[in-house]
């Protein structure tokens, strides 16, 4: 069984050796929301945003509200643009 100052270490050691700015923002990002119980992750947005509960319902109402504005295309339109 690994022990938590295993696993500390070797979290420390992946930090350390990580010299990417974008992931060590990341990780950041991913650890401080773990951290606070309040702001659990729910799920991700593009690019692996975490999102918290709030942040999620918010994605979602503008979403919504961008669909009955008819700020929408279809899947065809979608494809063709990727």
């Amino acid at each position: 069984m690994v022990t938590i100052a295993e696993i500390k270490s070797a979290l420390h050691q992946q930090v350390a050796n990580t010299e990417d700015e974008k992931v060590l923002k990341k990780m950041q990002t991913y650890f401080s929301s773990l951290v606070k119980g309040d702001k659990k992750i729910v799920a991700y947005a593009s690019k692996w945003k975490p999102l918290t509960a709030r942040e999620y319902k918010a994605e979602v109402e503008e979403s919504i509200g961008e669909y009955k504005k008819g700020k929408i295309i279809s899947q065809r339109e979608m494809e063709k643009r990727l």
